[in-house]
Parts: C-alpha cells; sequence; structure tokens
C-alpha cells in the first residue's frame, strides 16, 4: 500500500512518521490511517466549531496539502518568541506590517543587547534592537499611522538624545527624536488619534515647559504640547480613544477638568471639556489601569475595583456612551488583584490579562477572552504562570501578551508569547 501522506507534511515533517496505516473496517469517506492509535482521520476531522466560526470541516490528509493551518486552527497553542527578553514585558504594539514592538525592564531580546525596547519580526523569526535603546525602563507604546513608534516612561535619553520621558523611534531612518522638551515627569500611557495626534498620560504635570497635569497631547504636525484643559488631580495610568477621537483615560485621580470624576473620564477635544462616565469606579484598590473601546465605542475598563456606577462587578466593567450605563461582565476576574491588560479583536470579542485565576468562574491563568455574544468568559488553553501586563492583536488574530511569566501554555516563553 502506498502512503499518501508523505506528500504532506507538519512544520517540515514528514506524516508518513506520525500516521500508521490503519486496519479497522471501512467507513462512507475511509481516510486509512490513524494518529498515535487514536482513531481513524475522519473521526478527528470531524467538524468542529468555535461559537459561529466553522474552523474544520471533514478534511482528509489527501484532500490538502500542508496540515500546519488545520493543526493552529483546531488547537490554538501558545509559541515563544524566539529566546524572548532578559526582564518583564511592560508594554506591546503592533505595526500595519505586523512587527511587534515589546518594551520594558529588559536590556536583551533574542540573547542580543536591546535596552528596554526591541522589536520582533514574526516573518523571519528575529529580534532587533532600536538603535541604541533608551537609558531606562519604558512604561507604553504607541504607533501611529506611518508607523512612527512613541515610546514613554523614566528614560531621559533615546538613541543618545535628551528625551525626557518620552520620544519617537522612526523605523524609516532608524533614528529617534524628542517631542520638544518632553514632560517632566513618568510617562504610564500613550494613545493616537485618527489625526495621528498623541496624547500621553503619567505622573507629570508639566509638558513642553507649560502646565500640565496628568495628560498633554503632542501635535506632530506643529511640534508642540497642548494641556488638556486642567488636567486631572493625580495621574493618568491608561487612555484609549474610540472612533470620534474622544479621549478615555483612568488612573488614581477623582478630578478631571476641575469636575468630579472617579477614577475614569473623557475628554472631548471639539468642545474641549471633560466629563465624568456615571459616578465612575469605586472599591478595591481603586484604580483603574486598562481601558480598551470596541467597534461600538463602547468602553471596557479594567483595574481593581468592586462597583461601577453602583454596579456590582469584579475588577472589570464596560461603560456604554449611547445609554450612558454601566454594566458587568458576567462575575467579572477574581482569584488575583487586578485587570492590567485589555485589548479587542476584529469579532469584538475582550482579551483581558491581570493577575487573577477565574473568569466567570472559569479557572484561568492571568488571561482571559469575554464573548460580548454569549455573555461568556473563557480561557486561553492553560494561561501564563504570572502577571500580563499588556495584550495586543495582529491583523490575523494572533495574541502577543507580555509580562512577568516564563511559561506560556506550558511552553518556556521569556516574558512574552504569541497565542494563536
Amino acid at each position: 500500500m502506498s502512503n499518501p501522506q508523505t506528500f504532506y507534511t507538519v512544520g517540515g515533517i514528514d506524516l508518513s512518521n506520525i500516521f500508521q496505516p490503519y486496519s479497522g473496517p471501512p467507513s462512507a469517506n475511509p481516510t486509512g490511517y490513524i494518529v498515535n492509535g487514536l482513531g481513524d482521520l475522519n473521526t478527528i476531522f470531524a467538524p468542529y466549531t468555535t461559537g459561529t466560526k466553522a474552523i474544520a470541516t471533514g478534511y482528509t490528509v489527501t484532500g490538502i496539502g500542508d496540515l500546519n493551518n488545520i493543526f493552529a486552527r483546531l488547537y490554538p497553542i501558545y509559541s515563544a518568541l524566539g529566546s524572548g527578553v532578559n526582564n518583564l514585558v511592560k508594554t506591546i504594539a503592533i505595526n500595519s506590517n505586523n512587527n511587534v514592538y515589546a518594551a520594558g525592564e529588559f536590556t536583551t531580546a533574542g540573547g542580543n543587547a536591546a535596552n528596554y525596547v526591541a522589536m520582533w519580526n514574526p516573518s523571519t523569526s528575529t529580534w532587533s534592537a532600536l538603535g541604541s535603546g533608551v537609558n531606562n525602563q519604558v512604561y507604553a507604546i504607541a504607533i501611529d499611522s506611518n508607523n512612527n513608534v512613541y515610546t514613554g516612561g523614566i528614560f531621559t535619553t533615546a538613541g543618545g538624545i535628551t528625551s525626557d520621558y518620552i520620544a519617537m523611534w522612526n523605523p524609516t531612518t532608524s533614528t529617534w527624536s524628542s517631542l520638544g522638551s518632553g514632560v517632566n515627569n513618568t510617562v504610564n500611557a500613550i494613545a493616537i488619534d485618527s489625526n495621528n495626534n498623541v496624547y500621553v498620560g503619567g505622573g507629570f504635570t508639566d509638558a513642553g515647559g507649560s502646565s500640565a497635569k496628568g495628560i498633554a497631547m503632542w501635535n506632530p504636525s506643529t511640534s508642540t504640547w497642548s494641556p488638556l484643559g486642567s488636567g486631572t488631580n493625580a495621574g493618568v495610568l491608561s487612555i484609549a480613544i474610540d472612533s470620534n477621537n474622544n479621549v478615555y483615560v483612568g488612573g488614581p485621580f477623582t478630578t478631571a477638568g476641575g469636575i468630579s470624576a472617579n477614577y475614569v473620564a473623557k475628554w472631548n477635544p471639539t468642545t474641549s471639556t471633560w466629563s465624568a462616565l456615571g459616578s465612575g469606579v469605586t472599591g478595591g484598590q481603586e484604580l483603574v489601569y486598562a481601558i480598551a473601546i470596541d467597534s461600538n465605542n463602547n468602553v471596557y475598563v479594567g483595574g481593581s475595583f468592586t462597583t461601577a456606577g453602583g454596579v456590582s462587578v469584579n475588577n472589570i466593567a464596560m461603560w456604554n456612551p449611547t445609554t450612558s450605563t454601566w454594566s458587568a461582565l458576567g462575575s467579572g476576574l477574581t482569584g488575583g488583584t487586578t485587570v492590567d491588560a485589555i485589548t479587542i479583536d476584529s469579532d469584538n470579542n475582550i482579551y483581558v490579562g491581570g493577575y487573577f485565576t477565574t473568569a466567570g468562574g472559569v479557572s484561568v491563568n492571568n488571561i482571559a477572552m469575554w464573548n460580548p455574544s454569549t455573555s461568556t468568559w473563557s480561557a486561553l488553553g492553560s494561561g501564563v504562570n504570572a502577571q500580563v501586563n499588556s495584550i495586543d492583536i495582529d491583523s490575523n488574530n494572533n495574541v502577543y501578551i507580555g509580562g512577568f511569566f516564563t511559561i506560556a501554555g506550558g511552553v518556556s516563553a521569556n516574558y512574552i508569547a504569541k497565542y494563536s
């Protein structure tokens, strides 16, 4: 008997080394092979669905080419990004070419020097430094429509030039540049609107030499800083921008623009005004660490809190700007302390990372997904073995995560990994 599977490979491995001849009774659509004694391939490749999306529908070995794609879709897995980095990742951002920028407390990436920021090229599976990097930790990255990379943190030089707490990397010229005179203290968050205006949040009180409390905007066209009204009365930890360029911010503050706003607020750039999101969030540590906005402009807020607008929640909640109401995401996230990262995919599924062990009663390890269509939580495999600080998703819906962990889905992965 010939072995038709020898024409196909999985990751370059001849399938004849994996599949063994099948000697069972005939079937309506026989494949004639079993996998590790588990049964006929018709059974293994039976129609499989996740939600409403068909993943595989009766594939046979001889009916297709490389099985890599089928295995990847049937069984989502974690994978390392080479040898990773040598210390924790605080933030991740992905550009339009699906290159992954990671930053944090590390000084090597892929075994090579990379001072606090580096890029992973998934096409070549290689890490590269951004010039000589920066001289201290990076807490935030954002990428504009031209693929310029903005980084913020506690550094004061970038590529050897003075750059107080924020700088820009131009990947075309491979050069760093400062944003005027920068800001006068830590940058925790960066977000960029549809006009490439750069919103920066942190513990500063000055931007470009002018008063700017907790948050400011850099206009790259005019190379100028501007405050957002009177700002916030404490630092900003997170920023997200909706499709109308409204700016949502979270942090330890209780006022924004002089009005009461419990730990989360909205800036309207058209009217230059601040507004609260109802009564905001309270309880727990009373901190908002993460904000993300879906395609319907619903605002997802995560951190450490137990009520949102008077509704009982566990560390995550959704603000509906149309109805001006808060709602819980099931029973939320418990068994830890915080939600530190939220990212939303093209289907509006909500990926959440932080330090927690249950999501809606489901056992998870520091990362989980909320499906708003079914209002259910699910685990991402066996998760990771320590806190998740950042999540981003590329155009192929590959999920990149960074944090304190060294194991992802049972695989060794030093502080950064991919789930696909």
